[in-house]
């Protein structure tokens, strides 16, 4: 609504409504309320044809129109929004409720029978006629439960683990790498990581011995079960479970992620030695060989069509992060997938055009070097290294970076072939000395083979 306003008022009399004089002042009172109780009802004098302020016949009464509606409608409409905003809040509630896990007889406490936990279907393992341990299966919020509840029956105990940290607080903490939780965390909800199994311990020096129910294969205990394996993954899993927690519908349910369980009963000696033996026993894999199988590594694409398509193929050290001297290898898979990350490729296509890229950067590089990176015996090779630094590991990632430079240069291999020109890479160029200790050692570290890789780009593209 309008108000048009052509004189100003110096008296107004008469309509308690619309204002009062103020006493030493010519100016009126307005009552707002008043006012704003008139427009909800359609009553209001106030509105267009207002022309005189001398003349009451001017005014006209207002008429209502499509888009005004009355204070009552209004409070109707108020009303039924509310309404079913708070409908849309109670469905969501419910929604929440019914995602919220609780636990099955899987993890039932049972109370009554005084047992801190009690787990159901457990598969016994026997070893000369006597059982070993116990297999079963629970799923990722069970065992949360187990281990983050008020009462936990699922415990680190640091004497059979890795130890603990000492805060500036002076409290002690388990000593758990919150980059392998995270990194295990996100593995398993992109269903990338199989997670493995969970080891635990129900200690011989506790009062109360293990019991299982045979009839029912039902194994329970009034103790805890120490973690002897697989501590990171159980506050990957505290995590996880937090979160859907608190809102079941933004993160992948826990409650599908289900993992085995091996429950021993041994004395404190040897629940340390099967820590030892669930994380050393086993033969560590070479990062080379543990980069090959890695199928989730986005960058793959590119080392393959390198290795499949350029003359790298069967120069590639596939098993072992390091090359001998006895081989005519001349780099590591692990090296070569490394390095293709400064690319940054973000679709496959992509990808797959660096891929071709760096075919002819290496067909090129390797024809320009042929008595160092060519089919030659590894006699040779060996002597080639102790006259320049082609074959040198630190100065491969300088490859790669002069790669990047020139890739979206024309005639880049003019400018590459300058790397052969005048004893560029020999050891006696005095231009590597920065990098040399003790006559001939290369001192490996990051800052020096980042400015190897500076010198070299310099170099072809000025």
């Amino acid at each position: 609504m309008i108000f048009k306003f052509d004189n100003k008022i110096e008296n107004m009399e008469g309509d308690t409504n619309m204002g009062k004089k103020n006493k030493g002042n010519s100016n009126p009172v307005i009552d707002i309320n008043a006012i704003k109780d008139e427009i909800f009802n359609g009553m209001s004098e106030a509105g267009a044809g207002f022309e005189n302020s001398n003349a009451k016949d001017n005014w006209e009464e207002p008429q209502k129109t499509n888009d005004q509606m009355s204070k009552e409608e209004f409070n109707s409409d108020y009303n039924e929004l509310q309404k079913k905003n708070e409908d849309d809040e109670r469905l969501k509630q419910r929604l929440r409720m019914q995602n919220v896990p609780s636990l099955s007889n899987k993890t039932r406490i049972e109370e009554e029978k005084g047992n801190l936990w009690s787990i159901s279907n457990c598969q016994p393992i026997f070893r000369n006629g006597f059982i070993y341990k116990w297999i079963t299966t629970l799923n990722c919020y069970q065992l949360n439960e187990m281990y983050s509840g008020k009462t936990p029956s699922i415990i680190y105990e640091s004497s059979i683990q890795r130890g603990v940290r000492t805060t500036a607080k002076g409290e002690e903490k388990p000593l758990i790498y919150t980059s392998n939780v995270k990194t295990i965390l996100s593995k398993m909800l992109d269903g990338s990581m199989d997670a493995g199994q969970v080891l635990l311990n129900y200690a011989k020096e506790y009062p109360e011995p293990l019991n299982f129910n045979e009839d029912n294969n039902t194994l329970s205990g009034q103790g805890a079960l120490a973690i002897c394996d697989a501590a990171h993954r159980l506050e990957a899993m505290k995590i996880w479970c937090k979160r859907f927690k608190k809102d079941p519908l933004s993160i992948k349910d826990p409650r599908q992620f289900y993992i085995p369980v091996v429950i021993f009963n041994l004395n404190h000696e040897e629940a340390e030695n099967l820590f030892v033996e669930a994380n050393s026993k086993g033969k560590a894999v070479s990062k080379t060989r543990l980069a090959f199988h890695d199928v989730f590594n986005e960058n793959r694409k590119i080392v393959d069509i390198i290795e499949s398509k350029s003359l790298l193929k069967g120069k590639i050290e596939l098993v072992s992060g390091t090359i001998s001297k006895s081989s005519n290898k001349i780099i590591t898979y692990k090296t070569l997938l490394d390095n293709v990350a400064q690319f940054k490729a973000s679709t496959p296509k992509e990808a797959e055009e660096i891929g071709l890229y760096l075919v002819k950067f290496w067909d090129t590089l390797i024809n320009l070097f042929p008595k160092s990176m060519g089919n030659v015996d590894p006699e040779i090779k060996t002597e080639q290294n102790k006259q320049n630094f082609v074959l040198q590991n630190m100065f491969i990632s300088g490859y790669f970076a002069v790669a990047n430079e020139l890739r979206e240069v024309n005639n880049w291999e003019n400018k590459l072939k300058k790397l052969a020109e005048n004893d560029f890479l020999s050891r006696s160029n005095p231009i590597w000395s920065f990098c040399l200790r003790e006559g001939d050692k290369i001192v490996n570290s990051s800052k020096v083979q980042k400015q190897i890789a500076e010198k070299m780009c310099d170099y072809v593209m000025e």
